[in-house]
């Protein structure tokens, strides 16, 4: 997002409108650009995106973990997995 806002500064405004450089002076203009760019992203990505998603996360988290404690109401009564009711209502190995 940020490189065709650099490269209309430096390319268009400054390079061929500004300076009215010279197709070698373009070259330059064009590393300097990509070095700039470069510089723009990495600071974006470290000082503006990764706090971003952290706090994104951390909002989908709390709301993960405030549904997860929420009170559940089952018709088993929150009986796990393989218990039975009771012990009655278990089959007998007897023949």
């Amino acid at each position: 997002m940020w490189h065709s806002l650099i490269v209309l500064m430096v390319m268009n405004a400054v390079a061929d409108k500004l300076i009215h450089a010279s197709p070698s002076w373009m070259l330059m203009f064009c590393v300097i650009c990509y070095a700039i760019i470069f510089v723009v992203a990495y600071f974006s990505y470290f000082v503006i995106e990764t706090p971003a998603r952290r706090y994104i996360d951390s909002l989908i988290s709390r709301r993960v973990r405030s549904a997860f404690s929420a009170p559940r109401y089952s018709i088993t009564n929150d009986l796990r997995i393989g218990q039975a009711e009771d012990d009655s209502a278990q089959p007998s190995n007897s023949l």
